[in-house]
């Protein structure tokens, strides 16, 4: 009989008893199904039992879980989840309360003891101080879960009980780790999940603090130690997470977290590397304000900073006569005149400097992003490394004008492609695991990553040999090889410089040119891919058959196919240069192609033709009496078939000449090229297409369909404003 769907196989177990084979009946109750089981092992009251999985979760079976349990499951019979709380509840032993640990993962038994109102009891137990190393240890696992099934009402944690918690991480020794553990991911928890937690645990303890625990030999606490220290992080304040951030950026914290848990002796894992993917959004997302900032053009500070990049560039002072108006305090030198612009000796080196508006060029930083970031980085730049500053723009300065590399609008354009590409302004992924731990060993890792990056685009220029028009290309080069140098994740800003001199011109080319290769081999099937290749197809027909059609046009010196020894031993055929008409004659050996038709006296119009025979279907093959030679002469014989029953047969040199030939006359005849080399030439051509029409869908996933034709508009009342 064959087995209804509603039955599924399975072993139940109880310790001490022999399993039972069961035919696990979904249609009927649940408690039914108990009864009979307990009935069966003599148990009483079994209103007092349920059913769980024996391994794995060992999560409960109740009524909205029991479909999916699968054919060949073991289930174990145990005590009901209200029986096992109440238990706890009478007698909170140690014993007890590790069963509570254990039963609390399961969101049935978490869900009664919270119902029968057990979290205060816990609470009480913390704050009292009536439970210390395992009990306590077991009591804070069961608060862990409680938070994770969302079930834990937070208005039962008392200032009394967060000040346990928090004396916990403060106070714990190693041989409490799993309780220093607990403490951090509940913390975490509860400052995330209420501000009133966030604000109560936040006035508390510090995040230098909290960073003692890096330094922990257990990966868990490590792990818990930074994820508390991001959930202070995100529910901050700008001006505290301003804190927060110039707190971790201290040289002896960053070096902890350096060789404590980047480099570590352990490799880092995937809950830590979304951890510190977290943290390093977070570290970036400081320069978020003054990449949206926009500059004031009248902003004499800010234009002070400009002349300043001038004297370091071009080593005189600044023309302090031409610019601003004087200082309310007459103790600094003017800034400008007023009613008068910048002069024309300023206007010059602004020039060199690479900056668009000579007459005020504070507006090439009105453009959001990357605002007044990009004047940060470049005076960061100007100050921390003069050396290369000068040496770069003097370089520019010395190159005719379409090939210099302007400075300024490359460093504008620069620091919004690393806000870009570091994604600064965007929330933390919930699963990014990405970061680059070369970030963690600067005080200003953007601005440091940055006099790297403008450098390296100098370079790139020169290499390129670029002029303004190639602008776009060197920035989409530069683009490349830093995207490629961030993925080899670098732990050292030097590392990083040392993998972009690796990275030149030359070796990106060849790279995004192995790129669109793979890309072509890897992607033939999809869609897309076949349609476009269609679409060239013909085209590319065209090309060979235009090409093999030249090739009889420039025409052939063949060697005889006679059985008798001649003076005339080579013969000359070629196609007419419009197509119509094959012409021959004979030829000495030094005769060179093309040699004019009239020439030639044979001639054979091409509407005459009505086949090609190729190999031993020849006509002069078949006449050969030697089999042997029969085989020699056949791979390279073809035939052009004309009336009345008439043929002009060849011997063709070499392969090549065969398959040209053979191809050609077919193109004429309109029939397919089907010889080796139509086809390879076939593949190469498709090839080249394919790649050209391809070069700008670098970096662009391909879908395996194309869109949906969107459905025709209501009406057609367009309008143009």
């Amino acid at each position: 009989m064959p087995v209804s769907k509603d039955i599924v196989k399975l072993a139940v177990e109880m310790p001490g008893r022999v399993a039972q084979f069961l035919d696990f009946n979904q249609r009927r109750p649940l408690p039914d199904i108990i009864a009979k089981l307990c009935d069966h092992w003599g148990l009483e009251s079994p209103e007092e039992y349920a059913l769980q999985y024996s391994d794995g979760s060992q999560a409960y079976i109740t009524e909205k879980n029991r479909a999916e349990i699968k054919n060949g499951a073991i289930l174990r019979l145990t005590t009901s989840p209200s029986k096992t709380v109440r238990e706890i509840l009478v007698l909170p032993t140690k014993d007890a309360l590790m069963k509570l640990a254990r039963g609390s993962s399961d969101t049935t038994f978490a869900t009664e003891f919270v119902y029968r109102n057990g979290v205060p009891l816990l609470v009480d137990m913390v704050v009292e101080g009536t439970a210390t190393g395992e009990a306590l240890a077991y009591i804070l696992t069961a608060f862990l879960q409680f938070m994770d099934h969302g079930i834990l009402p937070w208005k039962q944690f008392s200032d009394d009980f967060i000040r346990k918690i928090i004396g916990y991480v403060l106070r714990s020794t190693p041989a409490e780790a799993m309780i220093l553990q607990r403490s951090l991911a509940i913390l975490e928890c509860a400052i995330l999940s209420s501000e009133d937690l966030y604000k109560a645990i936040s006035a508390q303890i510090t995040v230098e603090e909290i960073t003692v625990h890096f330094k922990s030999p257990v990966p868990e606490v490590q792990l818990n130690a930074v994820a508390l220290i991001n959930a202070l992080w995100l529910r901050s304040s700008k001006v505290k997470a301003r804190e927060i951030g110039e707190t971790l950026q201290f040289k002896y914290i960053r070096v902890v977290m350096l060789n404590y848990i980047i480099r570590g002796r352990r490799e880092v894992s995937a809950e830590m590397a979304h951890q510190l993917h977290v943290l390093q959004v977070l570290m970036m997302n400081l320069n978020e304000d003054r990449m949206y900032t926009k500059i004031n053009p009248s902003d004499t500070a800010h234009l002070e900073k400009l002349y300043e990049l001038s004297q370091i560039a071009f080593g005189r002072d600044s023309d302090s006569e031409s610019f601003a108006t004087p200082n309310p305090g007459g103790n600094s030198r003017t800034l400008a005149r007023k009613g008068r612009g910048i002069s024309d000796r300023a206007q010059v080196e602004f020039k060199k400097l690479g900056f668009s508006n000579l007459v005020n060029p504070l507006m090439d930083f009105t453009k959001r992003p990357p605002g007044i970031l990009a004047l940060d980085c470049i005076v960061y730049f100007a100050a921390n490394y003069p050396d290369s500053f000068t040496r770069l723009v003097l370089e520019n300065s010395c190159r005719q004008d379409n090939y210099v590399c302007p400075f300024a609008r490359t460093s504008i354009d620069m620091t919004k492609l690393l806000c870009k590409m570091l994604k600064i302004g965007e929330l933390p992924s919930e699963t990014g695991t990405e970061y680059y731990p070369m970030l963690f060993t600067q005080e200003s890792p953007l601005e440091e990553l940055f006099c790297i990056c403008i450098q390296l685009l100098n370079k790139t220029w020169r290499e390129m040999r670029a002029m303004d028009e190639d602008y776009d290309k060197v920035m989409d080069v530069v683009r490349e090889q830093i995207t490629l140098a961030l993925s080899e994740k670098p732990d050292t800003m030097d590392r990083f410089r040392a993998i972009l001199q690796e990275l030149d011109y030359h070796q990106i080319i060849k790279i995004l040119q192995d790129r669109r290769a793979s890309m072509l081999e890897t992607n033939t099937d999809l869609e897309p891919f076949c349609e476009l290749r269609e679409d060239k197809r013909p085209e590319v027909l065209d090309l060979v058959r235009k090409h093999r059609l030249n090739a009889l046009v420039e025409g052939t010196i063949f060697n005889k196919v006679t059985t008798r020894r001649s003076k005339d031993k080579f013969w000359y055929c070629r196609l007419a240069p419009n197509h119509k008409c094959l012409h021959w004659g004979d030829v000495p050996d030094s005769a060179k192609p093309p040699l004019p038709v009239e020439m030639l006296p044979e001639m054979l119009p091409v509407s005459d033709i009505k086949g090609l025979a190729v190999g031993k279907e020849c006509p002069h093959i078949m006449k050969e009496g030697k089999k042997e030679k029969k085989e020699s002469l056949a791979p390279l014989a073809f035939s052009v078939l004309y009336d009345p029953e008439g043929s002009l047969n060849f011997l063709a040199p070499n392969d090549y000449v065969y398959d040209l030939w053979t191809d050609g006359i077919r193109a004429l005849l309109e029939q397919d090229m089907t010889s080796e080399l139509a086809q390879k030439d076939m593949e190469i051509l498709l090839g080249m297409e394919m790649k050209l029409a391809l070069l700008d869908t670098e970096g662009i996933p391909v879908p395996n369909q194309p869109p949906p034709i969107p459905e025709d508009p209501k009406d057609y009342n367009f309008s143009c404003e």
